[in-house]
């Protein structure tokens, strides 16, 4: 990663590619580095329990709002109830995502396990096959059948 600059929230816009200093489950972003999309996303930023990012300018496609320009917009036009939806919508965004996640590496342990018990019956096949080719080839088909049925 290259190097980072310390910036407050207040210089924050869309383009600016940033680190939150802030632990994942205290903050609705998928992950803690990220190119800021959109001045709700920025406006979001400030809204956290934070009053600075770390931005890395080689990675940004913008440069941060000047530091002692008047603000573009009036604190009192900042609409909270906005805010805390963009807020609520992007938490049920990463649940989503985390329970995705949680469901394909259950589905990756399944296929593993269902990987070396075919593996096992593959070992036994071979061995039957000199001695019991009319039993392996049974064998051969149900461990195919099983191997299908795992992808159904």
């Amino acid at each position: 990663m290259s190097a980072s600059i310390k910036l407050s929230t207040d210089r924050l816009q869309a383009g600016l590619y940033i680190k939150l200093p802030l632990k994942w489950r205290e903050h609705p972003f998928i992950l803690n580095r990220f190119q800021i999309e959109s001045d709700a996303q920025a406006k979001l930023i400030r809204s956290l329990p934070t009053s600075f990012v770390y931005y890395y300018p080689d990675k940004s496609t913008a440069v941060p709002l000047p530091a002692l320009a008047e603000k573009k917009e009036n604190p009192d036009e900042i609409d909270p109830n906005a805010v805390s939806r963009d807020k609520e919508a992007m938490e049920r965004e990463k649940q989503q995502r985390i329970e995705e996640q949680r469901r394909f590496h259950a589905r990756i342990q399944k296929v593993q396990k269902h990987y070396q018990r075919s593996m096992a019956q593959l070992r036994a096949i071979n061995m039957k096959a000199s001695n019991r080719p009319q039993a392996a080839n049974e064998d051969v088909r149900m461990l195919v059948d099983s191997m299908i049925a795992i992808w159904q």
